[in-house]
């Protein structure tokens, strides 16, 4: 039983390595080219804005011991919309062609905030403005994800506080293409959406505020 066992294993093996050394000798016997193209062309709008946040500030007694800084909440009421919700994503899609790449800035502006009445607008007031008070993007801890890791963009500053004029959010040259989105937090640490309200705030009890915020995004070389 021994001996039988044993030379089944050799012609085994010698089966085995007959085999594979058939196939390392095996010659090619002919060889032909075949041909791969492709053409890219840009798109309509090769550099868009792809998301902005909507915001809400909740609703706060008046306080005029000091300047207050104050979070988002999750959704709140909006005169216009019903209820406004909160995001905290800004995104741009640079499709641009090579040659064209040359740099991007996303800037962003606010209204005054002013009196839109009840929550069906009856008792709006125009005129009716909160003097001094900004959307306050605070980017010290937010985060910027790319298409191309090693691309440059960065925000405009570690504390972008809003007016009527235009103000850097983000900016990326000409590696910062592809998808480029901004993550900010929700909170009032370094890594925030907040309301800054000066202590010298005059409102009206019980009316919505609010504030269209514009957001453009400018092709070009930027200013680091």
């Amino acid at each position: 039983m021994k001996k039988t066992l044993i030379s089944t294993t050799l012609l085994t093996l010698l089966a085995t390595t007959g085999l594979s050394t058939g196939m390392v000798g095996a010659a090619t016997v002919d060889t032909k080219p075949s041909d791969a193209a492709v053409l890219f062309t840009e798109k309509s709008n090769p550099l868009e804005i792809t998301a902005v946040p909507d915001m809400h500030f909740g609703s706060h007694e008046i306080d005029r011991s000091k300047r207050n800084d104050y979070p988002v909440i999750a959704s709140g009421t909006h005169v216009g919309k019903g209820t406004l919700t909160t995001a905290n994503t800004v995104s741009i899609q640079d499709d641009r062609s090579k040659a064209k790449l040359d740099g991007w800035d996303l800037q962003v502006q606010q209204t005054n905030f002013t009196n839109m009445g009840d929550s069906t607008g009856v008792g709006a007031d125009p005129t009716d403005t909160l003097n001094g008070t900004q959307v306050v993007f605070k980017t010290g801890t937010s985060t910027i994800d790319q298409t191309n890791p090693s691309g440059v963009a960065s925000f405009g500053a570690d504390e972008i506080a809003l007016n009527t004029a235009p103000a850097t959010f983000m900016r990326g040259d000409a590696t910062a293409y592809g998808s480029v989105k901004a993550t900010l937090g929700t909170g009032i640490g370094a890594d925030a959406i907040n309301l800054r309200v000066p202590s010298t705030v005059n409102p009206t009890e019980a009316v919505h505020y609010q504030s269209e915020l514009t957001w453009s995004l400018v092709a070009g070389p930027t200013a680091s």
